[in-house]
């Protein structure tokens, strides 16, 4: 994946971009199971494609938009301690 250039899109396959539109991006997302027996596949292989498909996503984040790395962006969301 190194070869990514920010501006193009994240090369996904036919099963991720199921996975992505049916499961992640849904208003009633699908369960594995649901998916999985769409799919032909196992519930454990679409746990793996799944997974793929969230690294590819968040590689292609941090390509776009490197300023958001993942310490600062815990830095923006840790709690702050409150004045005693």
């Amino acid at each position: 994946m190194s070869e990514y250039e920010p501006g193009a899109p994240v090369e996904l396959s036919p099963r991720e971009r199921a996975v992505l539109v049916l499961r992640l991006l849904s208003d009633e997302p699908m369960s594995r199971k649901e998916l999985a027996a769409l799919l032909g596949i196992s519930v454990d292989r679409l746990r793996q494609v799944e997974s793929k498909l969230m690294s590819k996503l968040r590689w292609g984040l941090r390509v776009e938009f490197p300023a958001l790395d993942e310490d600062e962006a815990a830095r923006r969301v840790r709690p702050r301690r409150l004045e005693e």
